[in-house]
């Protein structure tokens, strides 16, 4: 069985913190629970993902763990790196299991802002070039110029669902930066992050063939973010 995100405390009125302590993502502790990941992520064939940083800068930061979604109620969150005494595999099993699935080519992903996690993965040696989607270059093509493109606002104003934010969970741990979050706090976080990646990854697919967009941005658009990470992992900017 893998173990899931736990409510420490009663959050305040109004918090979307009890809302996701709801849809009890999955924590990632054992091999076998990892072996279990891979199988469903190679099976699902698609799944969206996120990766959680010490930092903001992609390849000075160190990579703490990673989230997987394959639908809204099927979600896990890796960790590898936190500096929390709780039950962790280190860096180099999950790396072994992982590596071989991002580079096989019948297995996609999806991410958001898609050239920033494909820089950090590339950083931890778990490079991958088998991106299917970025659902912020997406949001930039078929959305008003006035509309807000971050994960949040997307969820918040077109999923009609409140995330969580990366000051309430770091206030919230009293800690200085995601390495010294909980898992349980950090399951909740980032495994929204990769539902709601994935949600949105069906909404705009379907807008981008009924508006006609398909092919300016799986021709255009999405082999560009793929160039530019090329580019910036070579250090040039």
């Amino acid at each position: 069985e893998f173990s899931t995100a736990s409510v420490k405390e009663v959050p305040s009125k109004g918090s979307p913190y009890a809302y996701w302590a709801e849809k009890k993502f999955k924590t990632v502790h054992t091999i076998a629970e990892l072996n279990d990941l891979c199988t469903s992520l190679k099976k699902a064939r698609i799944f969206a993902c996120d990766t959680e940083t010490s930092t903001g800068r992609p390849l000075e930061s160190t990579c703490v763990g990673i989230s997987f979604a394959i639908n809204e109620d099927t979600v896990w969150y890796l960790p590898f790196a936190h500096k929390t005494i709780e039950q962790q595999l280190d860096k180099e099993t999950v790396l072994a299991h992982l590596a071989p699935l991002f580079t096989d080519p019948t297995v996609k992903s999806v991410m958001h802002h898609a050239k920033f996690d494909l820089l950090v993965l590339f950083h931890t040696q778990m490079a991958t070039e088998q991106l299917a989607f970025d659902t912020l270059i997406a949001a930039r093509l078929l959305l008003p110029d006035w509309q807000k493109i971050s994960l949040k606002q997307l969820s918040a104003d077109l999923l009609d669902e409140q995330m969580l934010t990366f000051d309430e969970i770091v206030s919230k741990e009293r800690v200085n930066d995601f390495s010294n979050v909980s898992l349980s706090e950090a399951t909740l976080y980032s495994g929204a992050d990769a539902r709601q990646t994935l949600k949105l990854y069906h909404l705009f697919e379907n807008q981008l063939h009924e508006k006609g967009l398909a092919s300016l941005y799986y021709n255009i658009e999405l082999p560009l973010v793929l160039l530019l990470y090329e580019i910036e992992k070579e250090g040039i900017y």
